[in-house]
């Protein structure tokens, strides 16, 4: 998905314009780029959260002339995915024979697998929507 896609994504679901999409996106990138810049950490709980790292200073070959390299340390930007984002992109962790569900509450719809028994309603401990089978872990 391209920035563009995101903006079109965005307005569509709100019901707002491409513009005011396009304005909200920009803000957030800016928002996220310039806490960065200072060095602060931004978190979107359930997302996840974007920090600064430090990558080490190392040594290097040119792969052309094998020429040794020095590459000095610098700050990196780096993103640590946050529980729900985990459980939509990630292989669904499980034990087997035990059954997979599937909470269906958008933005971030997420699994719930239930090692000792389902609840007794059958709803989402975190949504209270109806969980929704899907296949054993």
């Amino acid at each position: 998905m391209k920035k563009a896609d995101l903006i079109d994504k965005i307005a569509r679901e709100a019901g707002i314009t491409k513009k005011a999409s396009a304005t909200s996106v920009d803000a957030i990138i800016d928002g996220i780029s310039g806490a960065l810049a200072r060095k602060d950490t931004v978190t979107l709980v359930g997302f996840g959260t974007f920090y600064v790292g430090r990558r080490a200073a190392r040594m290097a070959r040119n792969p052309r002339t094998g020429a040794p390299l020095d590459i000095p340390a610098k700050n990196v930007p780096r993103f640590r995915p946050g529980s729900e984002l985990l459980n939509i992109v990630s292989e669904l962790p499980g034990i087997p024979g035990v059954p997979l569900y599937k909470c269906p509450k958008p933005p971030l719809n997420h699994f719930v697998c239930f090692a000792n028994a389902l609840p007794k309603d059958g709803k989402c401990p975190r949504h209270h929507v109806k969980l929704v089978k899907i296949e054993e872990c």
